[in-house]
């Protein structure tokens, strides 16, 4: 019974044994080392044995059949990992030709486009463009415009302001020549006030001299005296009434000359001002800040302002080279409309030229609209506006419309600038 109990006790390890997995080697092998850990077979002594209570006897089982020997698992881990193997192989194999292939490509292009080699086959519009050619003339309309504003600059800096001081000076002492004369001329007015009276009363008495009545007992050589004083009191008092009435007249001449003086001294000055408040006022205009300050002090000099050049005084206008950035845009949107106007031309060219917006970048003869614009691009570069707009507008109304903001600040620049012009003009020569 003993050697029994051993037996049953001895058989779940080798049921184990039999039912290892195979498929899995790390898993299987650890739940097989825990299974044997939990089933080794006790080693019990002899009085261990004995003390151990016999179980009730217990139906035989029937005998299990023996298993059957599973088949060898065939070794799949080495073609697996060989297979994996070739699997990375392969694709690190297309990714390095799809990257050798692409720099190739690149590398190909590249020549393509340094050597040229593609102009001669694609069309006029697709062309590579001389941009060494292009940046040499932006350069040198850059250089224009820096000397436009050095030579700008420059005038500003030597515009002449008059010297008032000396009308100042000479305004000075003529008010201090003139404030003794008015003392005299006050004087002589006080002194003509007595007079007045007095010769109001001798005047009097001679007329009561002359109707009275010459007593006999006179001599006619008191007579004749008598007259001959009056004669010579009439005479004196003439002559005073006349130095009296000449030095008024002087007085009111040197008075009016003062007037006059200080009034030409006056407009001289506000001249000058005027003068250097225009040029202020040119230097914000070509700068494209707001002169709305510069034209009330202009008003309040008593210069009349043109409605072009009040008109933008709040804000300013815009400059040429913000113009000449802004022109390339509005170039393509009328390029564009222009096209879209003219859709029914189905060749390739055509279709090219209207989905990649491709237009001419230096002036050339014709009168389709992207030479007009070519032309009108080359004008504003040189900052002729005028001829700028003359030439957008020749061109068709969708082109013009989609080109009309541009247009429209143009404008505004071009008779802001010819009423200032006008204006200085008008300053200099008065």
């Amino acid at each position: 019974m003993d050697a029994d109990h051993e037996n049953k006790l001895q058989m779940p390890e080798e049921s184990s044994e039999v039912t290892e997995p195979a498929q899995e080697p790390d898993s299987a092998d650890t739940v097989t080392s825990d299974r044997k850990s939990q089933q080794e077979p006790l080693v019990l002594t002899d009085a261990e044995v004995d003390s151990i209570p016999e179980p009730e006897p217990e139906p035989e089982p029937e005998p299990e059949p023996e298993p059957e020997p599973e088949p060898e698992p065939e070794p799949e881990p080495e073609p697996r990992v060989v297979e994996r193997v070739e699997k990375v192989v392969e694709k690190r194999s297309g990714f390095g030709s799809a990257l050798l292939g692409g720099v190739i490509a690149a590398c190909l292009g590249f020549l393509a486009a340094r050597s040229d080699l593609l102009d001669p086959v694609l069309p006029q519009f697709l062309k590579s463009d001389d941009y060494a050619q292009s940046i040499a003339e932006l350069e040198s309309q850059f250089s224009e415009q820096s000397k436009s504003l050095t030579t700008l600059t420059d005038r500003v800096a030597s515009t002449k302001v008059p010297d008032i001081v000396p009308l100042q000076a000479e305004l000075a002492q003529v008010s201090a020549d003139i404030a003794p004369l008015k003392t005299d001329l006050s004087a002589v007015q006080s002194a003509l006030s007595e007079l007045e009276p007095r010769l109001a009363d001798l005047d009097t008495r001679l007329t009561d001299v002359e109707k009275r009545p010459i007593s006999e007992g006179v001599s006619e050589a008191a007579i004749a005296a008598y007259e001959n004083e009056l004669a010579k009191l009439q005479a004196a008092m003439a002559q005073q009434r006349s130095e009296v009435e000449g030095l008024i007249a002087d007085a009111r001449k040197i008075k009016a000359e003062a007037r006059d003086l200080e009034a030409n001294a006056a407009a001289a000055a506000q001249h000058a001002a005027n003068q250097a408040t225009m040029a202020h006022l040119r230097s914000a205009l070509d700068a494209g800040a707001p002169y709305a300050d510069w034209t009330a002090e202009l008003a309040e000099g008593g210069v009349e302002i043109p409605a072009e050049l009040a008109g933008s005084a709040q804000d300013g206008v815009a400059t040429l080279t913000a113009l000449s950035v802004a022109f390339p845009p509005a170039a393509r949107a009328g390029l564009s409309a222009a096209r879209a106007q003219n859709d029914t031309d189905r060749s390739i060219t055509s279709f090219l030229e209207r989905q990649l917006g491709a237009r001419s970048v230096a002036p050339r003869d014709g009168d389709d609209p992207d030479a007009v614009l070519s032309r009108a691009e080359a004008a504003v570069a040189q900052g002729d506006l005028q001829t700028a707009l003359a030439e957008i507008a020749k061109l068709p109304e969708p082109a013009r419309a989609a080109m009309s903001d541009w247009v429209a600040t143009a404008q505004t620049r071009v008779d802001t600038v010819k009423a200032a012009d006008a204006l200085a003009a008008s300053l200099n020569t008065n």
